[in-house]
């Protein structure tokens, strides 16, 4: 009879455990969405003004194909395209490593997904 209690004991045990294991990988998953969102907001944002400065550079490119430019003007303007195309190249860095954390969320949320389809299949495990 003592082996009976105790063997529900142990199943209860890893009943309890399997379940916070499960509500861990639900919570877990809810913050990694809220963070998803976030980070492709961020993306998006820096997608949006990277076409409005593709468009400024495309402009200035034109504007310099002027031959009666004035050289001051000229200087000015590739001033500013250089600096365009610096922030570019700084844009660019940034939505590869947005790139790089939305992925990690996603094996994050792929992960926990395994352990909730993987949880309720044997919660009364015969040994």
């Amino acid at each position: 009879h003592d082996a009976y209690k105790q063997g529900q004991k142990t199943k209860r045990e890893k009943y309890d455990l399997k379940s916070k294991s499960l509500e861990a990988a639900r919570e877990d998953n809810k913050q990694a969405q809220i963070e998803e969102n976030e980070w492709k907001k961020k993306y998006d944002d820096i997608a949006k003004r990277e076409e409005k400065r593709n468009q400024e550079v495309k402009n200035i490119q034109e504007k310099l194909k002027d031959p009666n430019l004035s050289d001051k003007k000229r200087g000015e303007l590739e001033e500013r395209l250089t600096s365009l195309l610096a922030q570019q190249d700084e844009d660019k860095k940034e939505k590869d490593k947005i790139m790089t954390k939305l992925k990690q969320l996603g094996d994050r949320i792929k992960n926990n997904n395994k352990i909730i389809s993987g949880v309720g299949l044997n919660t009364d495990e015969k040994h």
